[in-house]
């Protein structure tokens, strides 16, 4: 979900962004033979599971096991639909698997949004996740959005973007912040507090 894996996509190296743990998202039928992996290996639980991940500490690594990437609290994204769009890819020598690239876009906004945008890295995580889009992607990024209720929130972070590393942010994009000029209001109230 985060950490060094994403590092590499969106950065080109996992040494260009910092990360505090890593999160791995299973599928929920595998979370048990993940958790007992992760156990094997000398990882002990930080706290119990609860209703989407469980943290798991060894020494000063820790790992973030998730059967899904929010709480049920959050938009909820179709994790079949996710797991079938997800792409294949080498890491470190290691085959790896992560979202497709609208995908991303959506779960980097849930994220954001969830930590009240906390940090600075998320949004330039989104704002490269942004700028890795094509037309297509970000027109399929938009629709999942509108699906899951969370056009506004994409678009606020779009404009957030903007206004933190002045990004160019794509016409249809721009087109859909100038249907709802709130968004603009909004983004500069977000941004003075960040």
């Amino acid at each position: 979900l985060k950490g060094p894996l994403l590092a590499q996509l969106l950065y080109g190296s996992p040494g260009l962004r910092p990360s505090d743990d890593l999160d791995l998202l299973v599928r929920p039928q595998d979370f048990s033979r993940g958790r007992t992996l992760l156990l094997d290996l000398g990882f002990e639980p930080v706290d119990p599971a609860d209703d989407y991940h469980q943290t798991f500490q060894r020494g000063n690594t820790w790992v973030e096991l998730h059967f899904s990437v929010a709480p049920p609290s959050s938009p909820a994204m179709d994790l079949h639909a996710l797991w079938d769009r997800a792409q294949m890819f080498q890491f470190r020598g290691q085959r790896a698997r992560s979202f497709a690239k609208p995908d991303l876009l959506i779960y980097l906004t849930i994220h954001a949004v969830k930590h009240e945008f906390a940090r600075l890295i998320w949004l330039l995580d989104f704002a490269n996740a942004l700028a890795d889009l094509d037309e297509r992607g970000i027109n399929q990024a938009l629709i999942m959005s509108q699906g899951l209720g969370i056009e506004g929130a994409l678009l606020t972070i779009c404009e957030l973007a903007r206004l933190s590393f002045c990004s160019k942010l794509p016409t249809s994009i721009v087109e859909a912040i100038a249907r709802n000029p709130f968004i603009t209001v909004q983004a500069a109230a977000i941004w003075t507090n960040i």
